[in-house]
């Protein structure tokens, strides 16, 4: 099943311009849809260079320093919950 997806002008540009050097590079003619799933797919297994795009603000790893900060913030609720849990409540059953 084929999704519609709405893309800006520059946004759009640079697809085409990535549709034609791969052409030119590699005489393969991917299609829009086939190019956007090759990046999806490699989104996926390149998530923390992704992160790192969506968020720059964010520097990835974390420093020690950063990871004992926000590991300070957290409060003990008084509730014992399992990883298990957890996961259901996240994502359900």
């Amino acid at each position: 099943m084929a999704t519609t997806v709405k893309l800006n002008k520059k946004a759009k540009e640079k697809l085409d311009r990535l549709q034609a050097k791969i052409f030119l590079s590699s005489s393969k003619n991917l299609s829009k849809q086939e190019l956007l799933e090759k990046i999806i797919e490699l989104s996926t297994e390149e998530k923390e260079k992704l992160l790192a795009k969506l968020e720059p603000e964010i520097k990835f790893p974390l420093k020690k320093k950063e990871i004992e900060t926000i590991m300070s913030s957290s409060k003990d609720w008084g509730v014992k919950t399992k990883e298990e849990d957890i996961d259901k409540i996240l994502y359900g059953e």
